[in-house]
């Protein structure tokens, strides 16, 4: 058995989904796992270009920060202390920085997506699933890669990876990514500076000791990012904006006072100590991150001098986690373990207005948390190739806020809330032989409760989903052939709802849904060197009860000149932008949810007299969604093509190659939305090649 080498291998993949080795085959939940071959054939670089490659999932930015969808689950609020219900782990560590989780994919081993609540193992507000992050183990025999690359708007790259043996049983790896865009995809056009770009610098080392029966593994790395992309900000066309203003310019361009930035440095490190008892296996991780983020924004989007902002958000976290679980060769197995957090994080906002550009807003805020899990499952084999998995896990989560409003401190009665909250799962799995396995799940998962910070009011309370799902993972024709399917049905219950007003945001509990879906994903080699990837999801979701929705409404289309805005006594009439009116979601669509969303994938290799050819296409595709609930601002129907040629020798030695992202250069968006200045988007990346050199050893 072996992990997936190239896109559209056939044979064994091994994933971690149960906290364990295992077959993706014998695994009852809904999984996608791709290793780093895999990744940068199909043009992924990050987390958030996986949509590329998993159908039912969106991975937006808010303010520079990314927001995983899976399943329509998701968040889209990334201010430093609040955590996402899409988890992010990076070897087995919780990622709470929605800043820090779409960190460049190198020193990869692979990549898997779970889809569905992962309440039990995983814990940690994994109510729509995760994506776990696993890299590559240093290897005792000398071997590196390396990578240059150069691409359109001035975009350069390097790349490397070293390993070695230390001693008889310690080994070492040491890995690097530089990306430097010295070229944005846009103008401002009032600055005349350049927007809608990304650079970014990263280094991580892996240490790993490997006795008799214990092994020790320590990880350290250091990532910097300077970023435009999900910040900078342009009107929709034919929208006025608050101060009169339109779009102009390209796609890409955008037309305001200040240049947006968003610069964030993370670092962190951990150790993970693996024992073997024989008949039991005792695993513990300990981590300290460390994510320091700047953003500047300006919130009017247009040229005029009226508003804008600077945040600084931090984010602390320190966590240990201890397991102890069985072998599994018996008729029984069971895994048991212990999970602690710790972490403090918040923004400090400081808003200006007006021409002179004067301070008249400074809100602080900081939450502290201290969470305790216990958590355990149990496997009984039944009915010669049944099984039947319970497990539980409880959480208590202690909160904290704390901050002050222009120099003033924040003083309520409910600054202090402890969360209490069990999540369980009960599966059954039938293997009828060995290539075709079913399964039916039930899953409880939840997402804490937590505090507004911009500024500092009430606690919101928890938000919960069941799900229910039936699925099957087949393999036919020898192993040329794999199909994995499942259907589901969510209810999704207290959905945490976050709302805009001005400069600041806040989430209140507001809504219930139920999300109905199937999804597939196929891979098929006919013959030696031709492969195809295919997955495709349906996904139908709706809020059941969303009246207390607001609607951000244009100006123009409810208001005769000189009215102002309903419910606002003072101030000018406006004679753009938006006003916020009262409205109500039920029944529409939840957010950043396609209904359809699936890609293909072909991979060819040929032999040549002096070497190899490899060529990959992957086309995606979605359908458009609402950026708000109410679904006045959509995002239409999107297609994307990426593509490689890579010549290697014959022993792989030296590569050179293209690559090509957004073939067809469609306009699509990475953020949306609707605020009191206007109807704004964000444009995603462009259509773009490069050209790139890698030397393996």
């Amino acid at each position: 058995m072996s992990p997936q080498t190239a896109v559209g291998s056939i044979g064994d993949i091994i994933v971690t989904a149960q906290r364990r080795s295992e077959r993706l085959q014998d695994v009852p939940i809904a999984i996608q796992a791709f290793d780093s071959a895999a990744l940068e054939q199909s043009g992924i670089a990050r987390p958030d270009d996986l949509p590329m490659i998993v159908p039912a999932m969106t991975f937006n930015r808010s303010a520079g920060g990314s927001v995983p969808y899976i399943r329509g689950i998701g968040g889209n609020d990334a201010t430093a202390g609040q955590e996402a219900p899409v988890s992010t782990y990076v070897d087995g560590v919780y990622i709470q920085s929605l800043y820090s989780n779409n960190l460049a994919l190198k020193n990869i081993a692979r990549v898997e997506v779970l889809k569905g609540p992962q309440g039990t193992l995983f814990g940690r507000n994994a109510t729509g699933g995760l994506i776990h992050i696993i890299t590559k183990d240093p290897s005792s025999t000398p071997s590196g890669e390396f990578e240059v690359s150069a691409g359109d708007h001035q975009t350069y790259t390097t790349s490397g990876y070293a390993t070695s043996g230390i001693t008889a049983n310690l080994a070492a790896d040491v890995s690097y990514y530089v990306r430097r865009q010295e070229k944005g995809y846009g103008i401002n056009l009032t600055t005349g500076t350049d927007t809608n770009f990304n650079n970014e610098y990263l280094i991580r080392s892996k240490w790993k000791y490997t006795g008799d029966s214990t092994s020790l593994t320590l990880i350290g790395d250091y990532t910097r990012i300077e970023s435009a992309q999900g910040l900078n900000r342009n009107l929709l066309p034919g929208v006025i904006g608050a101060a009169g203003n339109r779009s102009s310019g390209r796609y890409y361009d955008t037309n305001n006072n200040l240049d947006f930035v968003r610069n964030t440095k993370a670092y962190g490190g951990s150790l993970q100590i693996d024992h073997d008892f024989g008949d039991a296996n005792l695993v513990y991780i300990g981590s300290i991150r460390r994510d320091r983020s700047s953003i500047v924004a300006d919130t009017d989007v247009g040229p005029a001098v009226v508003a804008y902002f600077r945040s600084n958000f931090f984010t602390n976290t320190m966590s240990h986690e201890v397991r102890l679980s069985s072998d599994t060769s018996g008729r029984s197995s069971w895994i048991g373990g212990l999970y602690y957090l710790n972490s403090k994080g918040g923004p400090h906002l400081r808003v200006f207005a007006g021409p002179a550009a004067l301070l008249v807003s400074n809100l602080v805020g900081q939450v502290k948390t201290d969470s305790y899990s216990i958590f355990g499952e149990y496997a009984l084999k039944l009915f010669g190739q049944g099984r039947l998995t319970i497990g539980g896990r409880y959480t208590i989560d202690k909160r904290e806020a704390s901050g002050s409003s222009n120099g003033v401190t924040t003083m309520r009665p409910d600054l202090e809330k402890t969360f209490k909250e069990p999540t369980y799962r009960v599966v059954y799995d039938h293997h009828i032989n060995d290539d075709v396995m079913v399964f039916a799940s039930y899953n409880r998962g939840f997402k804490s409760g937590n505090y507004n910070l911009q500024p500092i009011s009430a606690p919101f309370d928890p938000e919960t989903l069941d799900s229910y799902e039936v699925g099957t993972k087949t393999s036919f024709m020898n192993g040329k052939l794999r199909f994995n399917a499942s259907a589901f049905h969510y209810k999704y219950k207290n959905l945490q709802v976050r709302i805009t007003r001005g400069f600041t945001t806040s989430t209140f509990n507001a809504a219930a849904a139920e999300v109905n879906g199937m999804e597939g994903d196929l891979s098929f080699s006919p013959f030696a060197g031709l492969t195809f990837n295919a997955a495709a999801a349906y996904v139908d979701s709706k809020y059941v009860s969303f009246r207390s929705a607001q609607s951000f409404v244009p100006v123009s289309s409810i208001l005769a000149p000189g009215q102002r805005c309903p419910g606002v006594t003072t101030g000018a009439a406006p004679t753009g932008g938006n006003c916020i009116v009262p409205a109500d979601a039920t029944g529409k669509p939840l957010i950043r949810s396609p209904k359809f969303s699936g890609n293909l994938g072909v991979t060819w290799e040929q032999p040549l007299a002096s070497g190899n050819l490899t060529s990959t296409v992957r086309i995606s595709y979605r359908d458009g969604f609402n950026w708000e609930p109410d679904g006045r601002v959509p995002e239409h129907n999107n297609t994307l093509i990426n593509g490689s040629i890579v010549w290697k020798t014959a022993d792989e030695g030296l590569g050179i190659g293209i690559r090509a992202e957004n073939l067809l250069a469609s306009r699509y968006q990475i953020l949306g939305g609707s605020v009191e200045a206007g109807d704004y988007y964000s444009a995603g990346s462009p259509r773009t090649y490069s050209v790139f050199a890698e030397f393996k050893f």
